[in-house]
């Protein structure tokens, strides 16, 4: 983790990382790295580093011009999750991180998340696919519906 700047120069530049075994970047505050910061050029300059092979997941609470040109440089073509307006309070939005010993638990917690909670859309991080693929049939019909994308 690091602003831009710092993992351009002190981190690729000196050879501290290798960005040929990312698999997974991530642009978070991008609205405050951009609009507040101006971290653009050097966010850019860390980008030509970044193998084809990687996902760029980037996060913003707001989507200003600025912010969605960045983006769209970024990933151009990204799949966009957005919030409307109302929804974008702090309060509206909940983080949860769930301790599990093991997938059926991990399975078992996201299917009480949802029964318990309403859940109007969701980002859900899991570390490998075949572990979490074969489960999909076995969710249940909810509104909205869950789906699911993987690198």
């Amino acid at each position: 983790m690091g602003t831009p700047g710092v993992v351009h120069d002190n981190w690729i530049m000196k050879k501290k990382l290798n960005p040929k075994n990312w698999r997974v970047f991530v642009y978070d505050e991008a609205d405050v790295m951009l609009d507040v910061q101006n971290l653009g050029d050097q966010t850019m300059r860390v980008a030509k580093h970044i193998p084809p092979t990687c996902q760029i997941l980037l996060f913003s609470a707001t989507f200003s011009d600025n912010v969605r040109d960045f983006a769209h440089k970024m990933v151009p073509n990204a799949i966009e999750l957005t919030l409307k307006r109302e929804e974008l309070a702090v309060e509206a939005i909940s983080q949860f991180f769930i301790p599990c010993n093991n997938l059926e638990h991990k399975f078992q917690v996201l299917l009480d998340i949802y029964t318990l909670l309403t859940v109007g859309s969701a980002i859900i991080f899991c570390k490998v696919r075949r572990a979490f693929a074969p489960l999909i049939p076995s969710l249940p019909a909810t509104q909205p519906p869950f789906s699911f994308l993987f690198s």
